[in-house]
């Protein structure tokens, strides 16, 4: 999931290169900074419980795909497949709890 995460973040981070310049420090350091923080999180993911959830909450926070397809920053394609894409790594990232309960078993057993 994180090379997914990776990849996520990476096309964001392109797409709001193309934001208007007045956004540089609203909108495109929001959108850019939830979509860096996801892999980030996933990593610490295996180091503290709480990882997924934290990535899962800046997953969340990738609202502002609508926002910048809503004020035309963001094309009806873009928009689309990044939304795809999130939907996507919210289903991964709820799943991890269930992936780290049972890595924990394993190493017990």
């Amino acid at each position: 999931m994180r090379e997914e995460a990776h990849d996520l973040a990476l096309d964001v981070y392109k797409a709001a290169a193309d934001f208007a310049r007045e956004e540089l420090y609203g909108l495109t350091s929001q959108i850019r900074g939830a979509s860096m923080s996801i892999p980030t999180k996933i990593s610490k993911e295996y180091g503290c419980d709480r990882g997924a959830e934290l990535a899962l909450g800046s997953a969340s926070e990738l609202c502002f795909i609508l926002l910048a397809h809503q004020l035309n920053q963001l094309s009806t394609a873009d928009f689309k497949r990044h939304t795809d894409d999130v939907v996507q790594a919210k289903q991964i990232l709820t799943s991890f709890p269930q992936n780290t309960e049972s890595r924990q078993v394993r190493a017990e057993g």
